[in-house]
């Protein structure tokens, strides 16, 4: 075990993101275990759950220190999924209006999107393959949460302001999305211009989605109400689809895009009004002293 102190630097950051990116990358590229019936990359996010367990001893943290309440729990469920159904509400009945505009039928389809070994399109209804991603999407919130919400911002705490240590976790979470435009690009499913686009759009906007969640830890003092909204996030963009004649999720980009913009908004409004009602739960100085 080794105390933290203000000469804290960025190497255990880098050789920890270091670490669960190798594990990405090999899943990724080598077992793509989302090309399979699976249809989720999860293996590279167990491990990482494993590396931040580690972590967590190491530095004599607790789950419940980097923002895992269990008093929160229940609280933070209901502001993220209220969070996470406002933001898609709006955002799929404006995605339909715009379709609508270009005089298109549409129709919405509950389904998950399945592997097939001819390149097709699989519509998977039963209740099974439809639990399945959400089981992988909180697996996979548990990870990232933790990690760049929970263990990296509460390291760069002990040195640096909220807003410092809030840019640069949302920096390794730009970073950590990278993956799948590379594959894509290499794979030769994308130009490279194509690929620069989308790969530095896709850093650019997990940036943002980062330091929005990273201000609801500020905001609530927890790390659930992130963690259900980046569930609720993944899972509706997997299942709930927006269907024309012709395509598919035609717009999803700008489906998510707005929902993510507008999600900031919503939450940047909610800490504007809880500063003005009380202090923030979350300090600084309380993230380094919770136990």
């Amino acid at each position: 075990m080794i105390p933290i102190k203000k000469s804290f630097n960025m190497k255990p950051l880098v050789l920890l993101f270091s670490i669960c990116f190798i594990f990405r990358l090999i899943e990724t590229f080598i077992i793509r275990t989302d090309q399979t019936i699976i249809q989720e990359n999860f293996i590279h996010k167990i491990l990482g759950i494993l590396i931040l367990a580690f972590g967590l001893k190491y530095y004599s943290f607790s789950w419940n220190s980097i923002g895992f309440k269990r008093k929160s729990l229940f609280h933070g469920f209901l502001l993220g999924m209220i969070l996470g159904l406002i933001t898609f509400s709006i955002s799929y009945f404006i995605e339909i209006i715009i379709l609508k505009i270009n005089n298109t039928n549409i129709w919405l389809e509950f389904y998950s999107s399945g592997f097939s070994i001819t390149g097709s399109t699989v519509k998977n209804t039963s209740l099974f393959l439809i639990t399945l991603p959400i089981v992988f999407n909180l697996i996979n919130s548990l990870m990232e949460e933790g990690i760049f919400r929970g263990l990296f911002l509460k390291l760069c705490l002990k040195k640096y302001s909220f807003a410092v240590s809030n840019l640069i976790q949302s920096a390794f979470f730009g970073l950590w999305h990278i993956v799948m435009t590379i594959r894509s690009y290499l794979d030769g499913d994308m130009s490279l211009n194509a690929a620069l686009f989308m790969g530095i759009g896709y850093i650019m906007l997990s940036f943002i989605v980062g330091i929005k969640l990273g201000l609801l830890v500020k905001y609530t003092g927890a790390l659930w109400t992130g963690f259900f909204f980046h569930t609720f996030n993944n899972s509706i963009i997997n299942l709930l689809h927006v269907i024309t004649p012709i395509q598919t999720d035609s717009l999803q980009i700008v489906r998510v895009m707005f929902a993510q913009f507008l999600s900031l908004f919503i939450v940047w409004i909610y800490g504007v009004f809880k500063n003005k009602s009380s202090k923030f739960s979350f300090t600084s100085k309380e993230i380094q002293n919770i136990d």
